[in-house]
């Protein structure tokens, strides 16, 4: 399943019946602010002796918002010889083909043995990951439309504000300014303006994740690569509203500008 080992090491062949591997959650509760490596604990009714070998990462067995409990991992000569077995195959193949391989397998060790159902774990985890990924689709398309309509309103205004001042432009030209000058106040001057919300929305992102970390799971609420591009997005789309009305002010001719004041 590739859970992360924390501290220690997994099992090894050597190891007793009584070698255990804690969850960090439990690590944490027992053990805390001191290594949990070889402390021996009782389990059971019978006072089981176990001994610890290692720590794992802590995970979900039901669902992503479950309350994390305290749990070990035993070796499978401790898996009960009677009831129900889960068993676990990863493999570099496509997954679907190996399923009547593994009926073959099972059989072939105990032809009485029911295999109750063979699922890839796609399969298995459709319905329990449905509404999550619902869920993150209709807010992923929000966002998407909330960032075209963002691009759309913030190229609109620098545009617009920009080609107001081409008389402006034209007055500059003809006191000297260049073309390139020109190109180059105008983007900074857009820059300028739009920085500071670029950085406000920044943080506000940062905070309205931190307030939605509880559902978040394989992403960070601070990843600052979801940041960076975001907000170089929207510099580009200043850049590019400031710059074509800036092109267009710096071929002004400014003998028509003059006589037009």
């Amino acid at each position: 399943m590739r859970i992360p080992i924390r501290r220690g090491r997994t099992f090894t062949r050597d190891d007793g019946a009584d070698a255990v591997v804690v969850s960090e959650t439990t690590a944490a509760q027992f053990w805390p602010g001191a290594s949990p490596l070889g402390r021996v604990f009782r389990e059971g009714p019978d006072s089981r002796v176990r001994q610890v070998v290692g720590v794992a990462a802590d995970v979900t067995q039901r669902s992503f918002n479950e309350m994390t409990r305290p749990h070990f991992y035993q070796t499978i000569r401790e898996t009960p010889g009677d009831g129900a077995w889960s068993v676990v195959i990863r493999t570099v193949a496509n997954p679907a083909d190996l399923i009547l391989p593994i009926r073959d397998v099972v059989h072939a060790v105990d032809p009485g043995l029911p295999v109750r159902s063979v699922q890839t774990m796609r399969e298995r985890m459709a319905l329990p990951l449905w509404l999550p990924r619902t869920m993150a689709g209709f807010f992923g398309v929000c966002g998407v439309i909330a960032v075209l309509l963002a691009t759309v309103g913030l190229f609109g205004v620098t545009y617009f504000v920009v080609m107001q001042r081409t008389r402006e432009f034209g007055v500059r030209l003809a006191l000297g300014a260049t073309g390139a000058g020109l190109r180059r106040l105008v983007v900074g001057e857009a820059l300028r303006l739009v920085m500071p919300g670029i950085l406000i929305g920044a943080l506000a992102a940062v905070a309205a994740g931190f307030a939605a970390g509880s559902v978040l799971f394989g992403v960070s609420a601070a990843s600052p690569l979801t940041y960076i591009v975001a907000a170089g997005v929207q510099a580009l789309v200043a850049v590019a509203a400031s710059w074509i009305p800036a092109i267009k002010a710096a071929r002004v001719d400014p003998l028509t500008v003059l006589k037009a004041e």
